[in-house]
């Protein structure tokens, strides 16, 4: 595969990234995210209660979003191998704290964002194998 579609691709998951964390930056928004997340838990069989959200609970929400979106910025503006090899394993960091938490019973939801990041994680692995520079024989 050549470079320039491997940055484009880095590019795509980036904005991915982006459209999903968005609404996690915007103080104004997070209510309607967390009424979202509330009825997802439930819907998927969620047996934990899903707590209420304070003014602190909102802050780490909204900080956590900011973190994203910046990240995604970046991939988006400047994408690299670089980014892209840190963006694939932190996914599966990601991932396996999302898959770990979804099997302790704390909600379902977490599991249901994890397709996202193994998903992701794998085109992004595809890729930056499918692309990595090839030696040739005698240089």
């Amino acid at each position: 595969m050549k470079e320039k579609n491997a940055l484009a691709v880095y590019r795509v998951i980036g904005i991915w990234d982006l459209v999903l964390t968005l609404p996690f930056a915007l103080p104004p928004v997070i209510p309607f995210e967390i009424a979202f997340l509330r009825t997802l838990h439930g819907a998927l069989g969620g047996k934990a209660a899903f707590p209420e959200f304070g003014p602190l609970h909102a802050f780490f929400v909204c900080l956590f979003g900011i973190m994203c979106v910046l990240w995604a910025v970046v991939r988006i503006h400047r994408p690299s191998r670089l980014l892209a090899y840190y963006d694939a394993f932190g996914r599966i960091v990601v991932a396996s704290f999302m898959l770990t938490s979804a099997a302790r019973g704390i909600t379902p939801v977490a599991a249901v964002f994890s397709l996202s990041e193994i998903g992701w994680g794998l085109v992004e692995f595809a890729v930056l194998f499918r692309s990595r520079p090839r030696l040739t024989p005698g240089k």
